[in-house]
């Protein structure tokens, strides 16, 4: 007989096979067959037959490593409009102990994705299998693919919108698809996939289009103007097991190495070989900060591809560098690659008819008359007076250093005009912006500022505190600093001065962007020390208080503390003290709530203000007296019993303990209210 041990993820329907857990059976035999049967609709790959022999009762089968090699991610051939994933989404049954029915069905598809809720299918069907952006900007000769679950009678539509001229856009209904099987489909949604299935007006072109499976899932792609005069195209097949295309137009640099193979001969040294592996170094160019979060995938994926002369080229990364979290200021990422099929050849485009005939501009040799030769003459300071020879419409003449200066100057004015109207084009385009307008800048700060606070809200209910503080307090100053961009160019051109306002709005940004990412790793990791005093310091960044208080009552109590200045001293004294915030706490590198380490180290902390001021206080003569108090105990406290392990901790800024697994601890602090007024007495005076 055997039992499934019930998992913390039910093994029925449709899985992740990155987030398979083992199965783990119970059983009181000796030995436990088990057959495993992998198939990709109704064609059969595989029937595994294994035997376990249970450790204590149980037996782990782990899937992830058994399916894994039966995946398999295939291209959509030239020509064709989409293509079945066929070895993309697996049947699995698993036979126990020579039964004739499986103990366990279920259907796998090929990805893995974190912080998925409720069903697995729905979520796959309402979105595409890819972490790009749902509005992306693409190129006309771009590829471009999408990947989507679609259930049996789902339909796929194409909505392409056209433009001619500065017109209007023009709605386009495209040949909708409508699958017969449930499975994973890859599409071609390239713009020139998208021309080849809409009746697009002569002299018009596509402006964009929406491709929307019935599920749900929608994509939006917008033809957009090149940002470099060279862009590359890199493709990747994805964690969730699509693929994916990212343009990037950094710098591009062939890396040449070259190492002859030689074999001597008696006096002679012969080359038979030469090892010459062509390498590039490319720079992705600047990435926003979600392009920056979603290309750590591309560094992830095992299969990688450039599309050079409208082929797939397979590539290897051999170094990557610039490489960070998504709170870092990271605007860029390098990496070096080489082909992973290299034969060696060359694929260089080969003239088919001779060049033509050298044609030489007619000129009078009578008239051309040549200067002395630079090197024999004197060099000469540049300055009024001095005559430059020059020729031009076939006739020899002299130009003065004056002329040629102003005529510099003329010409540089133009270039230097033309750079700054396309470097303002360029970073409105950055920006998603279609226009100059000081109304669409706005726009594009505004749509920013929304979707921080469409993350903020996911998470404002499930956070700690002092993260919904550093949250708030962050939200606040991306405000403050869009309405101070606001006030500014109601009365303002986009000047020196509104220059600086909107760097003021990307930095209030991206503030907002790393409380937003330490907010989602408190939710699945710990806060460590590094984090807590990030969101510390975003707090102090975004208070406008004098001293720096943790909030408006306290700022209240400091505004009335200073109307008594004309009383005793005394009572000045009281005032000040009573608006003291302090705040003892603990620090350590698991976070407040313990987890499964069987070792743990933890310190106390203190603030005042909002200031730290640990060591200052750890140094006060005589000792501040620590009390440590638990929510629950375990027991297990280096070999101590718990009313040993209390003397030892009491009074310590610092303790170590050891406790059984699977138990979970919450600490918290306490001082004397003594020792807390000679902390606020000794420090209150003074800005730390």
């Amino acid at each position: 007989m055997y039992r499934l041990v019930p998992s913390s993820i039910t093994l029925a329907g449709l899985q992740l096979l990155g987030n398979l857990q083992p199965v783990v059976v119970e059983t009181d035999e000796s030995v436990l067959p088990a057959v495993i049967s992998i198939s990709a609709g109704s064609s059969s790959l595989a029937n595994i037959p294994l035997s376990y022999t249970p450790a204590g009762g149980r037996v782990s089968i782990d899937l992830q490593d058994i399916l894994r090699p039966y995946f398999s991610f295939d291209h959509v051939p030239a020509g064709d409009r989409f293509i079945r994933q066929t070895r993309m989404l697996l049947s699995v049954s698993v036979r126990f102990m020579q039964e004739t029915s499986a103990g366990l069905v279920l259907s796998v598809l090929r990805g893995a994705a974190a912080g998925i809720t409720g069903g697995l299918e729905e979520w796959c069907r309402a979105n595409p299998l890819s972490w790009q952006s749902r509005r992306k900007y693409v190129l006309g000769a771009q590829p471009e693919y999408l990947t989507l679950y679609l259930k049996r009678n789902d339909t796929v539509s194409f909505s392409i919108y056209t433009r001619k001229g500065a017109g209007p856009t023009k709605a386009v209904s495209g040949q909708a698809v409508q699958v017969q099987q449930t499975g994973v489909y890859t599409f071609d949604v390239s713009p020139a996939a998208m021309s080849a299935i809409a009746a697009v007006e002569e002299g018009a072109h596509i402006a964009y289009y929406d491709v929307e499976a019935a599920g749900g899932a929608k994509m939006q792609y917008v033809l957009d103007l090149p940002r470099s005069e060279d862009e590359r195209w890199f493709l990747w097949e994805n964690s969730l097991g699509g693929i994916d295309t990212m343009r990037m137009f950094g710098d591009e640099a062939v890396v040449l190495a070259s190492e002859d193979k030689t074999i001597e001969r008696k006096d002679a040294t012969t080359t038979y070989d030469v090892e010459s592996p062509r390498t590039w170094r490319q720079d992705t160019g600047t990435l926003s900060l979600r392009e920056r979060t979603w290309l750590l995938d591309f560094f992830r994926s095992p299969n990688r591809y450039v599309f050079r002369g409208g082929v797939l080229y397979p590539i290897v990364l051999t170094e990557a560098g610039g490489e960070g979290l998504t709170s870092d200021n990271v605007s860029n990422y390098t990496f070096t690659y080489r082909l992973s099929d290299d034969k060696g050849g060359l694929n260089v485009s080969l003239l088919n008819d001779t060049p033509p005939s050298l044609v030489l501009p007619p000129v009078d040799l009578s008239d051309f008359l040549l200067p002395p030769h630079p090197s024999n003459l004197e060099p000469l300071s540049p300055g009024e007076g001095v005559l430059f020879p020059a020729l031009f419409n076939n006739t020899w003449g002299v130009i003065g250093y004056n002329q040629l200066m102003s005529g510099l100057q003329s010409g540089l004015q133009h270039y230097i005009d033309k750079l700054i109207k396309d470097y303002t084009a360029w970073y409105l385009s950055q920006s998603g912006m279609q226009s100059s307008s000081h109304l669409s800048l706005l726009a594009s700060l505004s749509a920013q500022l929304k979707a921080l606070r469409e993350q903020k809200e996911q998470l404002v209910g499930l956070v700690l505190d002092v993260v919904k503080v550093a949250l708030t307090n962050a939200d606040n100053s991306a405000q403050e600093a869009l309405d101070a961009l606001r006030a500014h160019l109601e009365n303002h051109t986009l000047d020196e001065s509104a220059n600086d306002l909107i760097l003021a709005v990307e930095d209030a940004f991206a503030r907002y962007s790393k409380v937003i990412y330490i907010a989602q790793k408190s939710l699945t990791d710990k806060l460590t020390d590094q984090m807590l005093q990030q969101l510390a310091q975003m707090g102090e960044d975004c208070n406008a208080t004098a001293l720096g208080y943790a909030n408006a009552a306290q700022q209240e109590a400091f505004n009335q503390a200073q109307a008594y200045t004309n009383l005793t001293a005394v009572t000045l004294d009281q005032s000040i003290t009573a608006t003291q915030s302090l705040e003892i706490f603990i620090r350590s590198s698991e976070g407040i709530l313990m987890q499964q380490e069987p070792t743990s180290t933890m310190s106390v902390g203190v603030r005042l203000n909002g200031k730290d001021i640990t060591d200052k206080v750890l140094a006060m003569v005589p000792a501040v007296n620590f009390v440590w108090h638990r929510k629950s105990k375990t027991g297990v406290h280096e070999s101590m019993t718990d009313a040993e392990w209390d003397a030892y901790a009491l009074g310590r800024h610092e303790v170590t303990f050891k406790r059984a697994l699977k138990h979970k601890l919450r600490f918290w602090l306490e001082t004397s209210t003594e020792d807390d007024a000679r902390i606020i007495e000794q420090f209150k005076y003074k800005r730390q």
